[in-house]
């Protein structure tokens, strides 16, 4: 079977084509951004605002995807703030000291494609916070329902 001379050539280009993109393609698919594990220790005084929240947090469905939205002030000016993707809570209360609080530890997931452009501003602010030059004043959001508490540890880890 002879081809003719157009038949050859898109053959040529179609192979050439094939040939260029399937190892870039497996080329670009190889790296990956793996999620960065964040666990935010979160002490809360407004335990109304708490209790709104945490209202929010059991009535989602376990699949909803609702991201948890943490954000801290900034030195220079404006808050720094991430996602945290399948949010978990943990509340602990002390009883018997007088007052009316709720310690909140929250894990969950930044993004790694995200992470460097959102975790390392976020980082830098809790060490802002850490040193004293701003308010510790971390508000979540998790839906409609948001709150204010105070940073007391934050944990970052990437398997």
């Amino acid at each position: 079977m002879r081809m003719s001379a157009v038949s050859r050539a898109w053959l040529a280009v179609v192979l050439g084509v094939m040939t260029v993109s399937l190892p870039a393609g497996r080329a670009r698919a190889a790296p990956t951004n793996l999620d960065v594990d964040v666990t935010l220790v979160v002490e809360i005084q407004d335990v109304g605002s708490w209790l709104g929240l945490h209202q929010e947090v059991l009535a989602a469905a376990t699949d909803s995807g609702r991201p948890l939205v943490a954000s801290l002030p900034a030195r220079t000016g404006g808050r720094r703030s991430i996602a945290l993707e399948r949010p978990k809570f943990t509340a602990s209360l002390a009883v018997g000291q007088g007052t009316s609080s709720v310690k909140v530890t929250i894990a969950g997931q930044v993004n790694g494609a995200d992470a460097p452009g959102l975790l390392t501003p976020f980082e830098q602010a809790a060490f802002e916070v850490q040193a004293g030059t701003v308010p510790n004043e971390l508000t979540l959001i998790y839906g409609l329902s948001g709150v204010m508490g105070r940073l007391l540890e934050l944990h970052l880890s990437r398997a």
